[in-house]
């Protein structure tokens, strides 16, 4: 961001477009979205370690990004009208 945020800014929507399309593909949601990062959720633990997955090798082959995708499992609370993730149990 530092040294070219016109640049930042490119990368980062084309990395949620990928991230987008391949959460649908695991019939996941996007729930919500701050700053560089996104919460969805996908219904299977399975699916949602196959999809990071996918996510992470998309992201590389073509954006030559790498990322981190954190994996929670458990509920996902509503507080104050904003989406709250529990306990990450894998990064």
């Amino acid at each position: 961001m530092s040294k070219n945020e016109e640049e930042a800014f490119k990368v980062l929507r084309s990395s949620r477009s990928i991230q987008q399309e391949i959460i649908k593909n695991f019939n996941g949601v996007l729930l919500k979205e701050t700053g560089d990062g996104i919460l969805a959720q996908v219904d299977s633990a399975r699916d949602a370690v196959l999809c990071a997955i996918s996510i992470q090798q998309e992201v590389n082959d073509h954006l030559y990004a790498s990322l981190r995708i954190g994996i929670q499992l458990g509920d996902v609370t509503v507080e104050n009208g904003d989406i709250r993730r529990q306990v990450n149990i894998a990064s």
